[in-house]
C-alpha cells in the first residue's frame, strides 16, 4: 500500500512540475513576441497582400501598412542628386534634410514644389524649347509620403487593387517624392496635350524635348522597350528626372540607360 502511495506522490509532482514548465515556457514566448516589432512590408509583400481574395482584407491590410516605408528607408549619405528612389528602394527617411525645395507655378498658376537647382535648370530648358516651338509646362512634381499616402487611400476603394499596383507606386517607394522628378504636358496654343495617350503620340514634340535634356542636368526616367523590367515602370515620354551633372546626364542618355543600370555599374 505505501509502494502505491509513493507512485501515486510520484506521478501528481511530475504532472504539477511538466504544468509549471510548460506555463512558464508559454509565459515567455507570449513576453518574446510582444517585445518583437512588426517587420515592415515592402512592395514585394504589399504587391502579395494584395493578392488575397478577400477585398475588405486587402484594404485594410494595405492602409495598415502604407508608412511601413519609413522603418526600410534609412538615411542617405551619397550625392542627393542620384538617389535611387523606386519599387525596391524607399526614399531615404533623412531625405527632407538634403534637400531645398522651392515653390513653382506653371503658366496656368498651378502650383508646385521642385527642388530647387533642378526647377532652375527646368525653366532654363523651358526657355530654350521655346525657341524651337515646344512649349512644356509642370503637370506633376514634389508629392509628400502623406499625398501618396491618401492616393493610395482613395483609389483603394474608386479604382480597386489591381488598378493601384498598376499604376501607383506605394507610399515612399515613388521618385515624386524626391523632387527630382517632373512630369511635363505640351502646350500649344490654348490646347493642354496632357493625356498620355496623346502625349506618347507626339513623337516629334518629344523628341526634340528629349535632345535637349540632357544639357540642363535631366535624364528620361523610364525608357521605353525591355527597360521597364528594370525600372519597373512603361515607357513615360514626360517623366523627367534631374541628375545634376549635364555630363552625367549626357552618358546616361547616349548610353540609352536606366538610372538603375547606371548606379549599377558606377
Amino acid at each position: 500500500m505505501k509502494k502505491l502511495v509513493f507512485v501515486v506522490i510520484a506521478v501528481f509532482l511530475a504532472l504539477f512540475f511538466t504544468m509549471i514548465i510548460a506555463t512558464a515556457n508559454v509565459l515567455e514566448s507570449a513576453k518574446a513576441e510582444e517585445a518583437t516589432p512588426e517587420e515592415p512590408l515592402g512592395p514585394a509583400a504589399l504587391t502579395l497582400l494584395a493578392k488575397q481574395s478577400d477585398p475588405d482584407a486587402v484594404l485594410a491590410g494595405i492602409l495598415a501598412h502604407l508608412d511601413d516605408w519609413q522603418k526600410a528607408g534609412g538615411d542617405y549619405a551619397g550625392d542627393p542628386y542620384l538617389v535611387l528612389v523606386n519599387k525596391e528602394h524607399p526614399l531615404p527617411t533623412n531625405w527632407t534634410d538634403l534637400i531645398v525645395l522651392d515653390d513653382a507655378k506653371n503658366s496656368l498658376g498651378e502650383d508646385f514644389k521642385v527642388e530647387h537647382e533642378a526647377l532652375q535648370q527646368f525653366f532654363a530648358l523651358r526657355e530654350e524649347l521655346l525657341k524651337e516651338g515646344v512649349d512644356i509646362e509642370l503637370d506633376s512634381t514634389y508629392r509628400t509620403p502623406d499625398a501618396q499616402k491618401a492616393i493610395w487611400e482613395d483609389w483603394l476603394y474608386s479604382e480597386g487593387v489591381d488598378y493601384c499596383l498598376k499604376y501607383l507606386a506605394f507610399p515612399g517607394y515613388s521618385e515624386h517624392q524626391t523632387g527630382l522628378a517632373i512630369d511635363i504636358f505640351i502646350l500649344r496654343g490654348e490646347e493642354q496635350i496632357r493625356d498620355n495617350d496623346d502625349m506618347l503620340a507626339d513623337v516629334a514634340d518629344f523628341g526634340k524635348i528629349h535632345a535637349r535634356l540632357a544639357e540642363f542636368g535631366f535624364i528620361l526616367r523610364y525608357l521605353p522597350g525591355a527597360k521597364e523590367e528594370i525600372t519597373g515602370y512603361g515607357y513615360e515620354p514626360w517623366h523627367l528626372r534631374y541628375v545634376g551633372s549635364p555630363e552625367l546626364a549626357a552618358e546616361i542618355m547616349t548610353r540609352r540607360l536606366t538610372l538603375e543600370e547606371y548606379l549599377a555599374g558606377k
